[in-house]
């Protein structure tokens, strides 16, 4: 059984109480919804409503827009919802990843650049308290993939650098911002993007390092922040041989 009053949850008894009556009360329909993270691509109020209706999801994920405009999508899809939905945005530098207009801090190389664990604190309470006000409450961040190719474009200036020393120092400051803020954290690309320069968006990617080299590497760096309480991680479109 999973202790819900150790990390990474922290659950109070009433909160405990919540979630066991919660489960106890869903049908078989509405917790196989819950795995699953809706991309809202229609802001159409019927349309929204049809998908918690049909599918009973766990969590959404959007496109940028006004905060206007995203206030109001998550406050229909909250108040029409049975189980409170997790609503993520992609703040991992700053406020600019959870609404349009949000403020852009600083991208992880810049954090490196910088040596700055109180940079990586700030990118985090930033991006957190932008998207907060327009009802999110989870982050797809910080990015610790570690850049041993400098031609991989996806990462090459969202990874802090090659480093998993330092990767988890930014990384553990930015998950602190993050708890003060109240706001679940993501740590991605699971296994690890940074070994190739290919684009795990369009084609599968290969992370071909050694058992003995991803432990020491990627692994180190996983295990560090699961021990200090992530909540969630994202697993790329990333083979691990």
């Amino acid at each position: 059984m999973v202790n819900l009053k150790e990390k990474p949850f922290y659950l109070k008894e009433e909160d405990i109480k919540w979630v066991e009556e919660t489960i106890a009360g869903m049908t078989t329909e509405e917790k196989i919804g819950q795995l699953f993270v809706y991309m809202v691509t229609n802001r159409d109020l019927a349309v929204m409503k049809s998908v918690l209706d049909r599918f009973h999801v766990g969590a959404i994920r959007y496109h940028n827009a006004p905060k206007e405009e995203l206030y109001e999508q998550n406050r229909i899809l909250q108040e029409n919802t049975k189980i409170p939905l997790l609503i993520a945005s992609n703040c991992e530098a700053g406020g600019n990843g959870g609404i349009e207009g949000g403020t852009a801090v600083a991208n992880g190389a810049a954090v490196a650049a910088a040596d700055s664990e109180e940079l990586a604190y700030e990118m985090s309470c930033v991006g957190a308290s932008e998207s907060a006000a327009v009802g999110c409450n989870w982050n797809f961040a910080p990015v610790v993939d570690l850049l041993f190719n400098w031609r991989n474009t996806i990462v090459q200036t969202r990874a802090f650098n090659d480093s998993p020393e330092d990767t988890i120092r930014y990384a553990k400051a930015f998950m602190r911002g993050a708890k003060e803020k109240g706001f679940a954290t993501c740590c991605k690309h699971f296994p690890g993007d940074g070994t190739e320069e290919n684009d795990q968006h369009l084609l599968m990617g290969i992370n071909d390092l050694s058992c003995t080299q991803w432990d020491n590497t990627f692994g180190r760096v996983y295990q560090e922040l699961i021990d200090d309480g992530v909540m969630t991680i994202m697993a790329g479109h990333i083979a691990l041989p």
